[in-house]
Parts: structure tokens; sequence; C-alpha cells
């Protein structure tokens, strides 16, 4: 475990680039980032690959894994609420901090 870390998503359909994902920090507290191209929007793709890093993050160790979320990015909040994070009392540069114990799936 060290810093960051991202990966690109792929549409396995199309082979299209759909986003990317990764941690800014990696460590016992790893920090979930994830981005994506509008036009994939709503189909779910996003929620697996971040279940997916999840995962991975679990089994390199990390045991608390945060994320800063734009409240007005409505569907980001479902997507994080989906993935088991819960919302936190702290915000950094506008986002709220979501955070989610035990990131294994």
């Amino acid at each position: 475990i060290g810093s960051g870390v991202r990966w690109a998503a792929i549409d396995s359909e199309t082979g299209a680039f759909v986003g990317a994902l990764g941690f800014n920090a990696l460590g016992r507290e790893a920090e979930l980032a994830y981005h994506q191209v509008p036009r994939f929007w709503g189909r779910g793709l996003m929620g697996e690959a971040c279940a997916a890093a999840l995962q991975w993050a679990h089994e390199e160790g990390a045991s608390v894994v945060v994320a800063f979320v734009a409240p007005a990015n409505v569907a980001s909040v479902k997507l994080i609420e989906r993935l088991g994070f819960e919302r936190t009392n702290q915000e950094r540069d506008g986002a709220v901090r979501y955070e989610r114990a035990h990131c294994g799936t």
C-alpha cells in the first residue's frame, strides 16, 4: 500500500472508455474517486467498477474507505450510498465526506 492508483473503466461490450476510478490515497484509510463519461451515466457501470475497486482495496489492507461527493451531484450521492457509504458531518471544498468501514464486499 502506498500513495494512489487509477484504473480506466472500459465497457466490456464495446471496448469504449467509460471513465476512471481509483484511490487518491491508499493505506489503512483509502480515498475513493471516480469520474464517468456522461453518455454512460445511468447504466450501473461505475457502481460495478467501484464495487470491484472496494474489494481490491480491502484485500490490499484498507479498513476504511472515504469519498468526497458534491451534494448537488444526486446520482453520485445515490451511487456512494448504494455502495454502503455513510454521510459524515465533514466537508472539503464543498464536498461532503462519506465513509465506509470494512470495505470488502
